[in-house]
């Protein structure tokens, strides 16, 4: 049975921007961002739009450069990335 039900799909906003690479940045990417103050170090971080804007770009405190950002993966299919890095 090739019938898809609407149940099985979750819809995921385009936040507009484009990583290093020039990959597209939807909601629930996990992406991978090197950080340069206070020594080099590299996070993961899960794109979620809370407070009117994607987070982590546009939260006011603190905002990557989009030459430091690198989608390497999103939240439902590895999910694992994200708490590799955050544990």
């Amino acid at each position: 049975d090739d019938s898809q039900d609407a149940d099985d799909f979750i819809l995921l906003q385009f936040t507009g921007l484009k990583d290093s690479k020039g990959v597209e940045i939807y909601e629930g990417d996990i992406v991978k961002i090197t950080e340069h103050w206070d020594g080099l170090w590299n996070r993961n971080h899960i794109v979620k739009f809370k407070g009117g804007c994607f987070f982590p770009f546009g939260t006011g405190d603190w905002e990557p450069e989009l030459k430091d950002v690198k989608v390497i993966g999103n939240i439902f299919e590895n999910p694992e990335l994200f708490q590799k890095n955050n544990e």
